[in-house]
């Protein structure tokens, strides 16, 4: 006797509790206030979360550049992608300003923003 043994995974929608067709899962994630969170819907209820936020994202400011997916949760945004003649003209102008800065190694996030707001 041949004994086959299989394995069925089924996805459920995480907002109402409905069966999510093979595939058609979304995943949607999401950070509020340091916190992030990730939720599977069908394609109905991530249209829906997604026209919820409009308005919400319309009046919002958006403070960096980068998609959500680039970034990892509880992990720094790393380093600049700022040329050597850009940092070097950050630290000319922090110096000339008051800001201590080395002449190596990372620049205080408030001086960068400092400069980025002078100019």
């Amino acid at each position: 006797m041949v004994r086959k043994v299989v394995t069925l995974t089924e996805f459920f929608d995480d907002f109402d509790g409905e069966k999510i067709d093979d595939g058609l899962s979304e995943t949607i994630e999401f950070t509020v206030q340091g916190t992030s969170y990730r939720m599977d819907l069908r394609p109905k209820n991530a249209e829906r979360f997604r026209k919820d936020l409009e308005k919400w994202i319309a009046a919002a400011v958006k403070v960096d550049g980068r998609s959500s997916r680039s970034k990892r949760p509880g992990v720094g945004a790393g380093g600049s992608r700022r040329t050597k003649e850009g940092l070097a003209a950050i630290r000319n102008w922090a110096a000339h300003n008051g800001y201590q800065v080395s002449a190596r190694g990372r620049i205080a996030r408030e001086v960068v923003e400092a400069y980025d707001a002078a100019h």
